[in-house]
């Protein structure tokens, strides 16, 4: 019981970071918001330039003869794998379930499909919704980025359920929508000239609670976004980048099987491609 105390004190009252913004690599511009009031949130934003050079996309690979076309793996993984300087994770995916900290799926390896179309190098491995207002983000290689329809051949394509549309908020009124949670989201501006990617903390009282959907859309139109796609949150959610020596820096703090800094393998994930400062 003393130690069970000891563990929730230290999990309730950890050291929160400060306001930070830095750029991260060439065209590339990190932002982390704290905020105490009306509730503790932290939130990551990093801001990509699609016209700087070095800039490219990649989802992860599928294979589309496979009923399950994806195997899991951790948003840290996937960046050390595919040698990626950004990446967040994506689409919702299944069959997933979270029952304890030993009891889990998928662990890494295990196959998955995606709720979305999907799409890497121009192969297509998923083309199912489920999710109402679903959204599909368009990558391709001449760094162009579009939602609803590619801007170019061949394309890589990540999806997740609308958030803003033509600079307005397409956000439900629902249990979903209005309660706090991690979030993970994607957005282009009016231009389609900067990409973002939102990462927001949450389920741990004291230093992040997470935020409702109309709160992320904020956030988003306060970075300049104009249209944007929910991914996959809750303990998914993770934004991670090639730190030194190439090791994976995870920014925000996952919150898998309610184990803060704890990774959960997901099935999907957006990287980018980005040259170092300096070059």
């Amino acid at each position: 019981m003393v130690l069970t105390g000891v563990l929730y004190f230290a999990w309730t009252h950890r050291i929160r970071p400060d306001d930070a913004q830095r750029p991260l690599f060439q065209g590339v511009l990190y932002a982390r918001e704290v905020e105490d009031t009306p509730w503790p949130t932290i939130a990551h934003v990093v801001t990509v330039d699609l016209a700087s050079p070095g800039i490219d996309f990649l989802v992860t690979p599928g294979d589309p003869v496979k009923d399950l076309p994806l195997i899991g793996r951790t948003t840290s993984a996937f960046l050390a794998e595919f040698k990626v300087q950004i990446a967040i994770n994506g689409d919702f995916f299944d069959p997933w379930w979270s029952s304890s900290p030993w009891d889990y799926y998928p662990r890494p390896g295990d196959p998955v499909s995606v709720d979305g179309e999907a799409a890497s190098g121009g192969v297509v491995y998923s083309r199912k919704h489920r999710n109402p207002r679903p959204r599909t983000l368009y990558l391709s290689h001449d760094r162009k980025a579009a939602f609803d329809t590619p801007p170019g051949e061949p394309f890589d394509a990540i999806s997740g359920i609308t958030l803003l549309e033509g600079g307005a908020p397409r956000v439900a009124d629902t249990a979903f929508a209005r309660n706090r949670h991690p979030r993970s989201a994607v957005a282009l501006d009016r231009a389609r000239r900067k990409l973002l990617l939102v990462a927001v903390d949450g389920r741990q009282p004291s230093y992040s609670e997470g935020m409702g959907l109309s709160d992320l859309v904020a956030l988003i139109q306060r970075h300049g976004g104009h249209d944007a796609a929910l991914f996959d949150g809750g303990g998914s959610t993770a934004l991670v980048i090639a730190g030194k020596d190439r090791t994976p820096e995870v920014l925000n703090m996952p919150i898998h099987t309610r184990i803060p800094g704890r990774e959960r393998p997901v099935a999907n994930h957006l990287g980018i491609f980005a040259a170092p400062l300096g070059q």
